[in-house]
Parts: C-alpha cells; structure tokens; sequence
C-alpha cells in the first residue's frame, strides 16, 4: 500500500522522474541548438583544431630541436675557433718568444735598412 501512495509511492516517483526527464530534454536541447551550430558539429569542430593545433606544436617542437642543434653546432664552431686561434698563437711564437708580428716588424726595419 505505502507504494501505492500518490504523495510518496511509486507513481509519485515515475511522475517526479518524467518532470526530470522532460527538463534534461530540454536543457538537452538547448545545447544542441544554442549557438552558431549544433553541438555535434561543435564538438567536431573543436576536436579537428585540437589535432590541428598538435600538429603545429609538432612542428615548432621539430623546429625548436632544430634551432638547438644549430645553436650547439656554432657553439662547437666557436670553441674549434679558439683552439685554433690558441695554436695559431703557439706556432706564430719562435723559441725567443717572438710573434709572428714582432718578426715581420723586425723584417721590415731590416729592409728599410737595407734600402
């Protein structure tokens, strides 16, 4: 009998439940409909620029390892620079501990006294 009750029995409940029922409808809906376009096609939208917008980070991840590479290469570049300039140094200096440029001032003066 208790479930029999119009105020709290089963009834009661399928009547609540199709209140409900017909409210999500509803509101259902108005999220298909509201908007520029339904939300299927909103939905289809945004998941074709989120694989869209991966793609690019891909990309600029790709070129990012690339500029990196590059950046290393040069900083590698660099340092080959230096030791070659060092060895330049170390061979340009005779065993009096002249440089190249203190040899070619003394050649000249030699010249210059020879003229």
């Amino acid at each position: 009998m208790p479930l029999r009750s119009t105020d709290a029995g089963i009834n009661a409940l399928i009547s609540e439940l199709g209140l409900s029922h017909d409210r999500l409808a509803k509101n259902i809906d108005e999220l298909e409909t509201g908007g520029e376009a339904p939300l299927g096609t909103r939905v289809e939208t945004l998941s074709k620029n989120k694989i869209e917008i991966e793609q690019r980070l891909a990309r600029v991840d790709d070129s990012f390892n690339i500029l990196k590479t590059v950046g290393l290469d040069f900083e590698e570049l660099a340092q080959r620079r230096a030791q070659l300039e060092r060895s330049l140094a170390d061979v340009e200096t005779d065993p009096d501990g002249k440089s190249l440029a203190d040899r070619q001032n003394a050649l000249n003066d030699f010249v210059l006294q020879s003229r």
